[in-house]
């Protein structure tokens, strides 16, 4: 389950719940991010600055372009190692430290993506819509991201 506040500038507050592990995962514009059991307790989180090759890439379980069309300008197939992650726990496991990269070729809803968008946000890392290279944009016509990626890397 993901939430999210946006304004002009996109996603400004995300929680994204996962319920099948117990955790809820925070962050907003000005704040750390943050990682909660269910029942309210805060866990402390170490996060894994290191980066090293092989880079982790998350990606959407259901995905369907070819490993060097989902990787960020500058990096090479040689340079990760891809796993499928589920919903918005990819905006997560970068923020945590567990991936360094995340993207998609195909469609996401805004909806599915601000609420990590928001938590990256938090800790200074941006999303891109992967045509453009520019930050993502959200309240569009069709409410519809065409691909996209993040990287601690870059």
């Amino acid at each position: 389950m993901n939430i999210e506040l946006c304004d002009s500038t996109g996603p400004i507050i995300g929680v994204v719940a996962a319920p099948l592990s117990n955790l809820i995962y925070a962050g907003a514009m000005g704040k750390d991010f943050s990682i909660y059991q269910l029942n309210g307790t805060s866990i402390k989180t170490i996060h894994s600055n290191t980066i090293k090759k092989p880079y982790r890439l998350v990606t959407s379980c259901d995905e369907q372009g070819e490993l060097e069309d989902l990787l960020p300008p500058g990096i090479h197939t040689t340079d990760v190692i891809a796993s499928p992650v589920s919903g918005a726990l990819k905006f997560c496991k970068i923020a945590l430290g567990e991936a360094k990269i995340h993207s998609r070729t195909g469609t996401y809803m805004e909806w599915d993506c601000a609420a990590g968008d928001a938590i990256l946000r938090s800790i200074g890392l941006e999303v891109y819509n992967r045509h453009t290279h520019r930050r993502l944009r959200y309240n569009s016509r069709d409410l519809k991201v065409h691909g996209l990626y993040t990287s601690k890397v870059l």
